[in-house]
């Protein structure tokens, strides 16, 4: 869950406090000829707007002694960070400091930060990496000349991922809703065309743009087109504190709906908006096994691994910038030409390399959910393009504690006999499903786990068949497992096993397969109209 850090105290600042401090970094060793005794140095600022505090003696131990380069690191404290107060610091810094890079952490969600890092880098060519909050945000479009880096994920990233989530629980009928926020466009068409040529039987019933504008009449008529019970939200966070709070008033929000959204969405998730439901999924850059001690460790890792780079190719490091202001000196190597260093990054073994608009090749994302308790609790990760999901049948009823259980989404069991129930593997490329199968789950013994684990195969046959199409023309979800107690279901010392013991002990709601009628299992099932000497 997400605990707010008890080191956690804000900052007072009279005047701009700094603090210089020459460190050693590791980095990969480098034999290149300087002359008799020179000794490049690399300066990188440091900036903590509002986050919990971090002494110079905790960044000083992060550090060993025995390298080539000797890194100065200025760090800065603030606690404003507007825009305004953001460009004086930064560039208050510049003209005391000659700078050869950016590491900025803030303990907000104002995703204006991370447009004005943006600017800033492309008017002064510096690499600036947005490490925490506000300046690790999603951004739409960056500038041109932009040398701004985040820790964090795209929208086609996350938009993917989100498409990963729905695959995995077989929501495959799905709406978008979005407000105008820049990106939007962008979330939409990575969707659309992904969705257009899938395998997967997807299901885009609604796109929605809405003005999210208080007071909009329009807002609810909108949403009342919507039929779906999985909705994918884009949107800041205040819009979509109003967008919920419209949606919640239509009966949108209510048990049987989830709302999906982005980083950008849920910002910092120590604060969240009353209007956000129970049962909300965020995907997220990884807060939990990611404290800031070590994004700053690793932000410092990765300018100096691109200088150490560009060290090894050219023999120097790149002039440092000295002002905001004025024209930019045309010099041998400029602080902008860092940026394709950037690209290709290896630090303490792990690839941290960015991709062309600035945002980290391989994130590691986690999926989130909104508790009960009001809580944002891990329920999955993305890592090495690979998705674990803590639960393998969504919790409803057990995780959010809603007063009733949900009689629109079943748990129901089959059992492998084909041609009836076909079961297979998932298409190996996509690790989804083909168009004519469904999700389900096999049970698989763990000796590491009293509960074991499960895996994801494909069902399809004649049965599925016509379950999909009762799903649909009734209008209920479902999760599909295969029975691993028996098989068709017989009565062993007067206790059930099989099909039949699933839905006598209240396991399944519903048994889908071929079951052949006789007198003993007529004692506990109504019997359709034989089909084949089956009911």
């Amino acid at each position: 869950m997400w605990k707010r850090d008890a080191g956690m105290k804000s900052t007072s600042m009279g005047n701009l406090v700094l603090a210089l401090l020459t460190l050693p970094v590791l980095m990969s060793h480098v034999e290149v000829a300087f002359g008799a005794d020179k000794v490049p140095i690399l300066n990188i600022a440091v900036i903590l707007g509002r986050t919990r505090y971090i002494s110079d003696r905790d960044i000083r131990a992060l550090w060993s002694k025995d390298d080539p380069i000797d890194v100065n690191v200025v760090t800065l404290l603030v606690n404003e960070t507007d825009p305004k107060s953001i460009i004086t610091h930064v560039c208050d810094l510049m003209s005391g400091t000659k700078i050869h890079g950016v590491v900025f952490g803030d303990g907000t969600d104002q995703e204006a930060i991370a447009q004005i890092l943006d600017f800033i880098s492309s008017q002064t060519f510096i690499p600036i990496l947005g490490i925490h909050g506000g300046s690790s945000m999603i951004m739409a479009d960056k500038d041109v000349k932009s040398t701004f880096f985040q820790f964090g994920a795209s929208i086609q990233q996350e938009a993917l991922l989100m498409l990963n989530i729905m695959e995995e629980y077989d929501w495959h009928v799905f709406s978008i809703v979005t407000s105008k926020f820049p990106g939007y466009q962008d979330f939409i068409s990575v969707l659309k065309i992904t969705v257009d040529n899938s395998f997967v039987g997807w299901d885009l019933q609604n796109i929605i743009t809405l003005d999210a504008v208080d007071g909009d009449a329009k807002t609810q008529i909108q949403l009342k087109k919507i039929q779906s019970s999985v909705i994918l939200l884009y949107c800041s966070k205040d819009e979509a504190a109003y967008i919920l709070e419209e949606a919640r008033s239509l009966g949108l929000t209510g048990f049987g709906f989830i709302w999906i959204v982005p980083s950008l969405t849920t910002g910092n998730p120590e604060i969240t908006p009353d209007e956000f439901p129970s049962g909300m999924v965020s995907v997220s850059y990884d807060d939990w096994d990611y404290p800031l001690e070590a994004r700053v460790r690793d932000g410092l890792g990765i300018i100096t691994s691109a200088a150490a780079a560009m060290l090894e190719e050219f023999g120097d490091i790149p002039e440092a910038k000295t002002s905001c202001y004025g024209q930019l000196e045309k010099t041998k190597l400029p602080p902008s030409a860092l940026h394709k260093y950037m690209m290709n990054v290896t630090w303490e073994g792990r690839d941290l390399s960015f991709t062309e608009d600035g945002y980290q090749a391989n994130p590691k994302l986690v999926v989130i959910v909104l508790n009960k308790d009001r809580e944002w609790e891990k329920m999955g990760k993305w890592e090495n393009k690979s998705l674990t999901l803590k639960y393998p049948v969504w919790p409803r009823f057990n995780s959010f504690g809603d007063a009733e259980t949900d009689d629109n989404h079943l748990s129901i069991v089959t059992l492998e006999e084909k041609p009836f129930v076909i079961v297979e593997n998932v298409e190996r490329l996509t690790g989804t499903c083909m168009r004519n199968s469904v999700p389900c789950r096999k049970h698989i013994k763990d000796n590491s786990s009293a509960e074991g684990t499960y895996i994801k195969k494909c069902c399809k046959g004649f049965c599925i068949d016509i379950l999909k199409k009762i799903a649909r023309n009734v209008k209920f979800t479902y999760d599909l497992y295969l029975v691993t107690n028996g098989k068709h279901g017989k009565k062993i010392n007067n206790v059930w096993n099989g099909l039949v013991g699933e839905v006598v002990y209240k396991k399944a709601v519903m048994a889908v397969g071929s079951l052949t009628i006789n007198e003993e299992r007529s004692e506990v099932i109504d019997f359709s109209v034989p089909l084949w000497k089956r009911g």
